[in-house]
């Protein structure tokens, strides 16, 4: 175990000591802890941030990091954060590497373009704009993609809802996540429904109508 108070200082401990876990702050004395995972030639090892960084850079970690804490650090969280660290190891030791350059890749961007989706086989990296809508199957959410793909995932439609929603994502009804980037109509009928480009019908629950079509419009005017 080492620790570091500065970027220079971090790398040198980094590269001596390979560790498996760094907890890692993004405003130090000489810069900031971007600098670190871009200058440091040792990369396999798991990031969690621990940060008073506001809302919105949270979520971009969230799409590569294993975890963030925020300061001051619950001690229930700390444990549930070290507990998802090893899980993440045992389950997906060969992505590592992959996994750090992904890392670097959503720094790199205002808002993440890509997000890691756990299959069988590993991970798999998401594009974001690939993606046109996600649709709840009871305990599990299936994926449609913009070629013609799908892909069924044991996570809940809320665990996307949460992850997407800051990228142009609208819960259009208890069963439909859309991609506002895919959207093509507003259909009137049952009450209101929506086509997506792929041709997709997705419901639209009445009591979302008037909201989506004032995201519509503020999307539509911001694109």
């Amino acid at each position: 175990m080492a620790e570091a108070c500065s970027v220079e200082d971090s790398i040198i401990k980094i590269d001596k000591f390979n560790p498996d876990l760094l907890f890692l702050d993004v405003e130090l004395s000489d810069g900031t802890g971007f600098d670190i995972l871009q200058k440091v030639s040792y990369k396999n090892f798991e990031t969690i941030f621990v940060t008073a960084y506001n809302h919105y850079s949270i979520q971009a970690f969230k799409f590569s990091a294993v975890d963030y804490l925020l300061k001051p650090i619950d001690v229930n969280e700390f444990c549930n954060a070290i507990d998802r660290v090893r899980n993440f190891r045992t389950q997906y030791s060969s992505n590592l590497s992959r996994n750090y350059e992904f890392l670097i890749e959503n720094f790199n961007t205002t808002t993440p373009k890509k997000f890691a989706l756990p299959t069988s086989e590993g991970l798999e990296y998401i594009n974001i704009d690939d993606l046109i809508l996600i649709k709840a199957d009871g305990s599990y959410s299936e994926l449609l993609f913009n070629n013609g793909k799908r892909k069924l995932v044991a996570k809940v439609l809320k665990d996307f809802h949460e992850r997407l929603y800051e990228h142009g994502f609208f819960r259009a009804h208890n069963s439909f996540l859309v991609n506002l980037k895919h959207v093509k109509k507003l259909l009137k009928k049952d009450g209101g429904s929506i086509e997506m480009t792929d041709g997709s019908i997705v419901s639209l629950s009445r009591k979302n109508v008037d909201l989506f079509k004032q995201i519509m419009n503020k999307y539509i005017h911001i694109a």
